[in-house]
């Protein structure tokens, strides 16, 4: 590798602290040595992902790891790690038992690439990778939440039951069963509420899911308004498009393919709080309808939206299952 790439990679470096994971909400743990500082002495440290962090918020440590790339190959893909650093990094994602992140950078410039994806560790199968991949895990330009964070990290959700079950243990034996009753009734009523207001968010969302879809289906593009925010951080393969944008896209695309249908396989949508936003998964089978002889087009699709608390779509992202 010659001193550009080390020195695009280190301004990456620089844009992935400052943006991504910035002091406000992160404490920096460990930063492997500059490619100045190791060509002078080389240190060991160098071996291990580029950043450990902790959130601030959860306590959660984890590695990052920053790779820029400023094209794909002739082939349509982009190789992100090397097989002798990916068992390295397995090896110290084992030992010490902390997730390892790949903060992917994807053209523009190392200072302000145009597409940012998080992939776990424990994602990556192959070397090279094409982009429907990569958009699997695409982010927003920001500072990252710490609930990305936790959805990949195995230990979090073991450690919330560990720790409850824990509290109750400890209930059950310092208080009497009077008050114990009273708590847990409280409990169930605070619980009951919280639950409410997600599920009637979940709801309102499920349903506008479905009238989206039935919008586009019957070429209705001016009622998209109600659904789409009027700005939008990533549209399919697209980013940063304004609704009239997106409408435009959408007529010339229904021009070409007037008439489709989709199926919502709504046992498999999950819904989650996202910071401010809501994150929505489902598969979707996509039919385009032939207009001749030829058979129609069918499409296994794995679905990924962010919903606004304006309940209006800030990203979709698709990929074929």
């Amino acid at each position: 590798m010659d001193n550009s790439s080390f020195e695009k990679g280190e301004k990456f470096e620089g844009f992935v602290e400052k943006h991504l994971f910035p002091e406000s909400d992160y404490d920096l743990i460990h930063r492997t040595d500059s490619f100045s500082q190791n060509s002078k002495r080389y240190s060991e440290n160098t071996l291990k992902p580029d950043f450990k962090l902790r959130c601030k918020k959860s306590k959660k440590e984890f590695y990052i790891e920053a790779k820029y790339r400023s094209c794909f190959n002739s082939d349509d893909k982009v190789e992100i790690i090397s097989f002798p650093q990916l068992e390295r990094f397995r090896k110290i994602q084992a030992d010490e038992n902390i997730i390892i992140f790949i903060a992917v950078g994807l053209e523009g410039t190392p200072e302000n690439p145009d597409k940012i994806s998080l992939i776990p560790l424990n994602e990556l199968a192959y070397l090279k990778l094409y982009p429907s991949f990569i958009n699997k895990f695409k982010i927003e330009k920001n500072v990252v939440a710490n609930e990305i964070i936790n959805l990949y990290d195995l230990n979090y959700e073991k450690d919330k039951k560990e720790n409850s079950a824990k509290e109750n243990e400890n209930k059950k034996s310092t208080k009497q069963r009077n008050i114990l009753l009273i708590t847990l009734l409280l409990l169930i009523i605070s619980a009951s509420s919280f639950y409410a207001f997600y599920e009637t968010t979940e709801s309102k969302i499920r349903k506008k899911t479905a009238e989206y879809y039935q919008h586009v289906e019957n070429g209705d593009l001016n009622a998209l308004k109600n659904y789409i925010a009027p700005k939008v951080n990533n549209w399919y393969d697209k980013s940063n498009l304004t609704f009239e944008e997106i409408k435009t896209e959408a007529h010339n695309y229904l021009k070409k393919y007037p008439k489709s249908s989709t199926d919502i396989q709504w046992d498999t949508f999950k819904f989650s709080k996202l910071g401010e936003d809501y994150l929505c998964t489902y598969n979707l089978v996509y039919k385009i309808q032939s207009k001749n002889k030829f058979k129609d087009k069918i499409f296994h699709l794995k679905i990924k939206s962010t919903w606004g608390k304006d309940l209006k779509i800030k990203s979709i992202i698709e990929d074929r299952l």
